[in-house]
């Protein structure tokens, strides 16, 4: 992750990440001199240079940005999501599993896009911070998120119906040149 106001200051995770296989990925700016990053529920770095940040005026998912927006991700790109809290550790690992941000304070949640990768924009089903596609983005498979199941009512007595199963979503990937 990085933050510019004035100065550059970044954290980065212990390891790297392979293009084709499914990571998780996520970045948390607890304070002021407090952010950290991690890949796969762990391998946590952090950074704690003190930078105070702006008005954010962006949101770029998967690209650095820039005036130019030249470098993209390269990987599978899936359940982008922003929070107005500071997640933990035990958080971010349970994100790491595989969990729906909507299962992790979903109160708090700001934005949030499944990244189905067949429209654009792509919607943000919580905050309707919606987002377009560019650079042409591929589509492909997805490694299966656990999302929530809507509640069973049942009136009158008697068994309830059969669970249903919840649809995998899909997801972007191979996102040119570019999980949070």
């Amino acid at each position: 992750i990085m933050y510019q106001a004035g100065a550059w200051a970044y954290a980065k995770t212990s390891v790297k990440y392979t293009a084709t296989v499914w990571h998780h990925a996520a970045a948390v700016f607890a304070a002021v001199d407090d952010r950290r990053v991690y890949m796969d529920g762990g391998n946590k770095g952090t950074e704690a240079t003190s930078r105070t940040p702006g008005a954010m005026a962006k949101t770029a998912i998967a690209v650095m940005p820039s005036d130019a927006y030249s470098l993209y991700m390269d990987g599978y790109l899936a359940e982008a999501a922003v929070w107005n809290i500071a997640l933990t550790d035990e958080e971010v690992a349970t994100l790491a599993k595989g969990f729906s941000p909507l299962f992790v304070h979903p109160q708090n949640l700001v934005a949030y896009w499944p990244l189905i990768g067949k429209l654009s924009p792509e919607i943000d089903v919580v905050g309707g911070y919606d987002v377009s596609l560019v650079n042409a983005p591929t589509f492909g498979g997805h490694t299966g998120v656990i999302y929530p199941t809507a509640p069973i009512v049942v009136a009158g007595g008697g068994a309830p119906p059969p669970p249903s199963r919840t649809p995998r979503a899909p997801t972007v990937s191979g996102v040119p040149s570019a999980h949070f």
